[in-house]
């Protein structure tokens, strides 16, 4: 069973009219206090975000000269487009990630309708279906080319769509007096300032103030299976077994409820093994351990939450649980995953002993010296001058082919 988890369709018109419809299948959970789920969730100024043409003649020519000015412009997909300007309601506007889960159909089918219409046949632009960080289809001019709102995706892509990152904050909307597009390090010494500047006391309160990232405990249940603490006081964070991604850098915190009990303001270069001690004491009475991390590698910092319930509320047991299990959170029901990040390991001034970097491993920017190289089906993908990932090549040859 493929779950919808989530799966997202971005939409834009190329001119200055209001869009109507929404995803009929699979289902949304919608948010409150809106009752039109037809209805747009926000606007952007054509000339202004996309300059270079008017966009106030026809709708097929002005979504003929979107598609001109987007593909001479530096945005990848449209969700970069949408993403980067921030009065566009986030990454799922009046619906809800966290709702009701739904499958997706077996066939691939997708289904966007107005009443007993597709996209309306007016309203001519762009649209894509990600799941999660993955793009499952493009096309340029969605009212004239799938007029009746249905789209085949591929099923398989869904399947192994990553679940770790919760959601994306958009690093220059969010906290803006930086460039955020330079190494990951210089990035985290520009958010360290600046979080310094504002009136946000802590990294969670700082993510808690972005809207709809994944609520407190992401994609982990907070009345999961109860866990006592390390016995040696040290929570681990781990990615197969190694622990912070080491391209991801970025702060992160731990908290006992409402109690702090770590901070580090770059994680990935400070405890590249993932183990950060606590005072446990500072956990009695507490019902469960939250952890934060902000990798900051691009301008799109990821979000990661993890929750886990305590033993007994009290964040102590006299036997702990084996190590292997340990402080594990328990996650919502989710389909296996292969799309999470690979991490290397130690920064080295020896060449490289693998030949291919692995899928979502680093493979190049300033300062790289590990693998450039893909291993089969994946690219490498530049992010920006200090970072290039490795990524689904599907995707690549989509992108290619679509525009």
């Amino acid at each position: 069973m493929v779950h919808l988890t989530p799966l997202v369709l971005v939409f834009t018109l190329a001119g200055s009219v209001h869009g109507h419809g929404a995803l009929l299948d699979p289902l949304p959970t919608w948010n409150t206090p809106y009752s039109d789920t037809s209805q747009f969730c926000g606007t952007m100024e054509g000339p202004s975000v996309l300059p270079g043409a008017a966009y106030n003649t026809s709708p097929q020519d002005n979504a003929a000269a979107f598609t001109r000015e987007f593909q001479a412009s530096s945005f990848k997909t449209l969700r970069d487009l949408v993403l980067a300007n921030p009065s566009t309601c986030g990454s799922c506007g009046i619906t809800n990630p966290n709702g009701t889960p739904r499958q997706i159909n077996a066939d691939g089918t997708v289904k966007w309708a107005h009443g007993s219409e597709g996209f309306i046949s007016s309203h001519e632009g762009p649209c894509e279906v990600w799941c999660d960080t993955e793009r499952v289809f493009q096309n340029d001019n969605c009212a004239r080319n799938v007029a009746k709102g249905i789209v085949k995706i591929d099923v398989a892509k869904c399947k192994r769509a990553s679940q770790l990152v919760v959601a994306t904050i958009d690093g220059n909307v969010a906290l803006p007096g930086e460039n955020y597009n330079l190494s990951p390090q210089d990035n985290t010494i520009a958010f360290t300032r600046q979080l310094k500047k504002s009136s946000f006391a802590s990294l969670r309160a700082f993510i808690d103030a972005q809207g709809n990232t994944g609520g407190e405990c992401g994609l982990t249940r907070a009345d999961g299976t109860p866990r006592s603490l390390p016995s040696d006081s040290k929570v681990k964070w781990a990615h197969g077994s190694e622990g912070f991604v080491l391209s991801h850098e970025g702060p992160c915190e731990l908290w006992c409820d409402a109690t702090r009990v770590y901070e580090n303001d770059n994680c990935a270069r400070n405890i590249p093994d993932g183990a950060m001690p606590i005072n446990s004491s500072q956990c009695q009475g507490s019902e469960k351990l939250i952890m934060l991390w902000l990798p900051l590698h691009t301008s799109q910092w990821q979000v990661y939450k993890n929750c886990v319930r305590l033993t007994s509320g009290d964040g102590s047991s006299p036997v702990p649980p084996p190590s292997s299990s340990s402080g594990t959170p328990t996650m919502n029901p989710r389909p296996p995953s292969s799309s999470t990040p690979t991490s290397h390991g130690p920064k080295s001034t020896s060449p490289p002993s693998e030949e291919e970097a692995q899928p979502w491993q680093q493979c190049g920017g300033k300062t790289f010296n590990g693998p450039t190289r893909c291993v089969a089906q994946y690219a490498c993908v530049s992010m920006n001058d200090w970072y290039s990932q490795c990524t689904p090549a599907a995707d690549e040859a989509e992108e290619t082919e679509d525009r």
